[in-house]
């Protein structure tokens, strides 16, 4: 029994550590994020660019094929969401903006982890229905 409760507040301990872990990345996220929104009007024809000839050429096979409000759209998604998927941008059509749906932290997983096996250990241990 003291051997579980044992490996129970060691993954505890680790969990902590991974929290703030998590919270530093997020942190470091956010900092990024708004580096890329600095003087982003949400549209890439506004873009900098370091070669403007680059910018052209992209900007002119975009709006050729007509896929130009798609791209400012999938832009829009990845920086609200942290990441970009044909589902993700269909739902986002649906239902709005989905804010840091790319996002999750490790330390919520350990704790769900050990919650549901400490559970299950002490019934096994107490030979008890859960």
């Amino acid at each position: 029994k003291y051997l579980v409760q044992a490996c129970i507040c060691l993954v505890c301990c680790i969990g902590a550590a991974v929290t703030e872990a998590d919270l530093r990345w997020r942190n470091a996220a956010a900092r990024q994020r708004s580096e890329l929104l600095a003087g982003y009007t949400g549209k890439l024809r506004d873009a900098q660019s370091s070669n403007l000839r680059d910018k052209e050429k992209i900007l002119d096979e975009l709006s050729g094929s007509g896929v130009e409000e798609d791209v400012d759209f999938a832009i829009q998604v990845l920086l609200d969401s942290g990441l970009s998927s044909p589902a993700l941008r269909m739902a986002a059509t649906r239902v709005g903006k989905l804010a840091q749906a790319g996002y999750w932290d490790m330390g919520a997983v350990i704790f769900s982890w050990t919650g549901a096996m400490a559970v299950g250990l002490y019934c096994v241990m107490d030979r008890t229905e859960c």
